[in-house]
């Protein structure tokens, strides 16, 4: 083995000790099968403004949702859905509750509906 092999060797062994690549002549050197990690894009995702949880045998279970949320809770006589619209501009949230058919059985029938306010 030349020296130039052993120095070669010698960089990757030093590589693989630090988060960042060593230069060897201006060349990078990584050890063998590390990867380069890419740079993180800022996230500019907003948080939801809706949230829904529902438990039953399995667990619970979240959902999150920007601008709608629907849910649906049924048994063999129907259903109650609710369903959740968030306004951006305004910041509101309305809600209507309903009874619905579930599966052909059942009624429609509107238990309530409004705009949650704002407590900030």
């Amino acid at each position: 083995m030349d020296a130039e092999a052993r120095i070669r060797i010698r960089l990757t062994e030093l590589a693989s000790r630090h988060s960042a690549p060593l230069l060897d002549g201006g060349v990078e050197v990584w050890p063998i099968g590390w990867k380069q990690k890419k740079p993180r894009r800022k996230e500019t995702h907003n948080m939801s403004a809706l949230y829904g949880t529902i438990e039953g045998a399995k667990g619970k279970a979240t959902r999150c949702g920007h601008r709608e949320l629907i849910t649906h809770s049924a048994c063999w006589n129907g259903a109650v859905r609710v369903e959740l619209q968030h306004d951006k501009e305004t910041n509101s949230t309305s809600y209507l509750v309903q009874l619905v058919p579930w599966h052909g059985t059942g009624e429609n029938k509107v238990l309530a509906e409004g705009v949650m306010e704002n407590q900030k």
